[in-house]
């Protein structure tokens, strides 16, 4: 069942293209065999009547979509959808003229679908504010319960233009078959990303559906960046293997020649990105991100610092001439992550912070500015390559499959697989996992490499997999599992936001070790020598002791939560002799 709400004919704040929104949704969701129920340019009564009869529709369904597009905002810390007609003189006046966002779920979730999912494309200006569409609040977050999603056509506290983008890509996206739910947001929001030039980024506030939804249905393979090995005999995939070629490739021609042949296939998005990278411009603009404050001075005096180049080529040809330079970071990662309001934090990250003002004085320049730019496991060394960001400082493994298209910068940080295990459990070591329940999470290798290690060799344990870490954790949590196996560092974080931290512990048993670097592009060795220079400088120092202390030791940021997870030896291992291994090299 679905329901679209669209909402254009506003006295104050008039929209253009809500009844195109509807219009592509309906079509989208009625080639999925939805049961769709529309109402257009709705009053208060009729806003609400018609999520109420959606409300008793949907009883018992497999999936509730709703879609709203028009005016929302947020008043008094809670989000109202607003209806045409309404009278809003203060904003007090909201809770009596619009519709609660928060009523409008409640009524989703009464019907107790399966799976419910709210899409809110109302993240415009407040009408109360301004006639013009210049930007206020927008909506805030949302807590849902489980089994529902809910998302947004932009990120909370922003504003979105009125000009159909969003609604255009995920229509197109929620048909294509074979791609699981969180697949089809993330491919629309990288694609509006694009198009808005940054300025528009759609989020999901809360993903709480269990089980993996594919509307448009599950192709008989889904390729993936990183496939999860499955013990089946691999299947040919002609749109991988085009992809595989155009990437390596990495020139305009190409990228075009594969969307001309695979214009909605599963790495179309990546493949617009790459295109707009390398079409020339005059004046490119990857992001207008604000610059976050300069980083805390290392504690002993910069050797890192050298005479001005003189004959600069690459990646530093490209920074002098244009007094700029892209970071790419993660938004939720354990060594890098989003404050929001486009600010980026964490140990990894002001790591590479403190990397480009090193290359800033060695350069000579009197202000350089840094550029964030978000990235997924999916789009990061795509990215790198096509010139889009010039380094990525957030979580990269160094393996010598990633080695053939990119390279990387000396090991910053060691990541050790882990078993995280409540106390009470007793498990002290890998062998005490035979006959119990051991969760990992969809999508990574942790619960493969723990099979294939030597010293789980006859250990007998069930496998139970969560949708992400959350979930994995979830399992742990809750005892349907009896030990959690991830990298050390996300076991450490979760644990530290537990209800009781106190109660779990991670086994001192590792069994595989992966090296993070910062991520370059290839065969750009002056660059590469620059990166890796002040990355030396910071351990000789001392300065990224200091900071691994700060970032893994202390509270920190938001909540100021304490990771507690001391420096590895392995991680000290490749401090003491700085290289750039591949994950291969090491002794798990």
């Amino acid at each position: 069942m679905a329901l679209l709400v669209g909402n254009a004919n506003y006295s104050v704040g008039r929209l253009t293209n809500p009844p195109n929104d509807i219009a592509a949704m309906e079509t989208a969701l009625n080639k999925l065999g939805f049961t769709v129920q529309k109402v257009l340019n709705a009053n208060q009564n009729q806003m609400k009547r018609a999520v109420r009869d959606f409300g008793t529709a949907a009883q018992g369904a497999d999936v509730a979509f709703m879609y709203y597009s028009g005016h929302g905002t947020q008043a008094g810390g809670e989000n109202y959808l607003v209806p045409v007609g309404a009278t809003i003189d203060k904003e007090s006046d909201y809770e009596v003229e619009a519709v609660s966002a928060n009523s409008v779920l409640r009524q989703i979730q009464g019907a107790r679908p399966k799976a419910a999912i709210l899409v809110l494309d109302a993240c415009r200006d407040n009408p109360l504010a301004s006639t013009t569409r210049s930007g206020t609040k927008g909506l805030g977050r949302m807590d849902a319960p489980t089994g529902t999603m809910v998302a947004f056509a932009t990120a909370p506290n922003t504003t979105a233009s009125d000009n159909g983008d969003y609604a255009k890509v995920l229509a197109r996206e929620l048909q294509k078959p074979g791609l699981e739910l969180m697949d089809v947001f993330r491919n629309t929001t990288a694609e509006v990303r694009q198009l808005s030039n940054g300025k528009q980024e759609p989020r999901i506030s809360e993903m709480s559906i269990t089980d993996r939804l594919y509307l448009a249905g599950q192709a008989t393979q889904v390729a993936s960046v990183a496939p999860v090995p499955t013990g089946n005999v691999e299947r040919v995939d002609p749109e991988a293997i085009a992809w595989d070629i155009t990437r390596r490739s990495n020139t305009l021609e190409a990228y075009t020649a594969f969307l001309n042949e695979y214009p909605n296939g599963r790495y179309a998005s990546v493949a617009r990105i790459s295109v707009s990278s390398l079409t020339p411009r005059t004046n490119p603009v990857v992001t207008d991100r604000p610059v976050v404050a300069t980083p805390t001075a290392p504690t002993a005096p910069s050797t890192a610092p050298v005479a001005p180049v003189m004959q600069l080529s690459g990646t530093l040809a490209k920074v002098k001439e244009s007094g700029a330079i892209t970071l790419g970071v993660r938004e939720a990662a354990g060594l890098s992550y989003t404050l929001g309001n486009g600010k980026y934090t964490g140990f990894h990250t002001e790591m590479g912070e403190i990397v480009l003002r090193d290359i800033q004085k060695s350069l000579g320049m009197p202000k350089l500015d840094i550029k964030y730019q978000p990235v997924t496991s999916q789009n990061r060394i795509p990215l790198v390559m096509n010139g889009t960001i010039d380094i990525e400082c957030g979580s990269t493994t160094n393996n010598r499959t990633r080695q053939r298209d990119v390279a990387f910068a000396v090991t910053t940080f060691v990541e050790e697989q882990s078993i995280a295990v409540k106390l009470s459990s007793g498990i002290t070591s890998i062998k005490e996992l035979n006959g119990r329940t051991v969760a990992g999470t969809l999508g990574t290798m942790s619960l493969a490499q723990l099979r294939r290690h030597p010293r789980a060799v006859g250990v007998d344990f069930k496998e139970l997999s969560g949708k992400d870490h959350s979930d994995s954790f979830g399992l742990l949590e809750m005892g349907r599992a009896d030990a959690f196996v991830m990298d050390s560092s996300i076991l450490a974080r979760f644990i530290s936001r537990s209800a009781n931290p106190a109660g779990y512990k991670i086994l001192a048993d590792t069994f595989a070790h992966e090296p993070i670097a910062c991520m370059l592009r290839k065969d750009d060795a002056a660059f590469k020598k620059m990166v890796d220079d002040s990355i030396k400088r910071q351990i000789a120092d001392g300065s990224l002791w200091l900071l691994y202390d700060k970032w893994f030791m202390k509270p920190i940021p938001p909540s100021n939560e304490r990771v507690g997870l001391p420096l590895s030896a392995s991680t000290q291992s490749a401090w003491s002799s700085p290289n750039d291994k591949p994950m291969e090299d090491y002794t798990n």
